[in-house]
């Protein structure tokens, strides 16, 4: 493609966001050869899961690229950071794949207690765009739980977008103890993508993020119900063939 052509095309696809955006403030577009958007209100995003599956680990990858050495029991803690991501949606997408996004996230760790997280992130989730699901390779528990904590973002968000975070994909195979089946099961039963991370090796975390900032600005900018090829409507997540998936995801975690 020229670049008098990359220009025209970056124009029109400026013109459509701009058009389906109408006068929000949300976004601010400059015409050069490719689209940059400016988020300047924040994504809230609220990380969940059982304790001692990395959650405090994965944002303090994310925020300070650091990793934690001593454990210690999470209050919910409110992290703030702008990371620039691609537009991969392809009502946004051009053939320059120079599209980005300056994404404000208000990111919220929290307890690991299913009920603290309750009492606690209430208001949170019901104020979030993204929630994370984060589970661990080496914990059981955290698979067996994790559907749990889903049921409380429902019952507070039920249109949220939800992306579950398998963490501790850099140990051993010996040492895993969820199965590649079960995930997939899990993710399809939740109707969530799934991002395998390292929080030790921070590996694999602006990926998951990547997919979570792609997804919140469909939903809440373009009014798209439906996610980048993945994701169904919140009307769709309700049939039968999710109540099935259910039904094996606990036969599974019941043997």
């Amino acid at each position: 493609m020229s670049e008098l052509s990359a220009k025209r095309t970056s124009k029109r696809l400026s013109q459509r966001l701009s058009a389906k955006l109408g006068e929000s403030p949300a976004f601010k577009l400059n015409e050069d050869t490719h689209i940059h958007v400016k988020a300047s209100q924040p994504f809230t995003v609220v990380v969940i899961g059982a304790t001692k599956t990395g959650k405090t680990s994965i944002v303090s990858q994310l925020c300070n690229n650091e990793f934690p050495t001593k454990y210690e029991e999470t209050a919910e803690t409110e992290f703030k950071t702008t990371q620039t991501y691609p537009i991969r949606h392809e009502s946004l997408s051009s053939s320059t794949g120079k599209n980005t996004v300056d994404a404000n996230l208000q990111i919220f760790d929290t307890q690991g207690r299913l009920s603290a997280m309750v009492y606690n992130s209430r208001d949170s989730i019901e104020a979030s765009q993204g929630v994370i699901i984060v589970i661990s390779l080496d914990s059981l528990e955290s698979y067996s739980s994790m559907m749990d904590y889903y049921d409380e973002v429902q019952r507070f968000n039920p249109n949220v977008n939800v992306i579950l975070a398998v963490n501790k994909f850099d140990i051993p195979k010996d040492q895993q103890k969820i199965s590649e089946k079960e995930i997939n099961l899990a993710a399809s039963a939740m109707n969530a993508q799934v991002c395998r991370v390292s929080a030790l090796k921070n590996t694999g975390i602006n990926e998951l993020f990547d997919s979570l900032v792609n997804e919140m600005m469909v939903r809440k900018f373009l009014a798209v119900p439906v996610g980048l090829g993945h994701l169904t409507t919140p009307q769709e997540a309700k049939t039968e063939k999710r109540k099935s998936l259910l039904a094996k995801l606990v036969d599974s975690i019941k043997k």
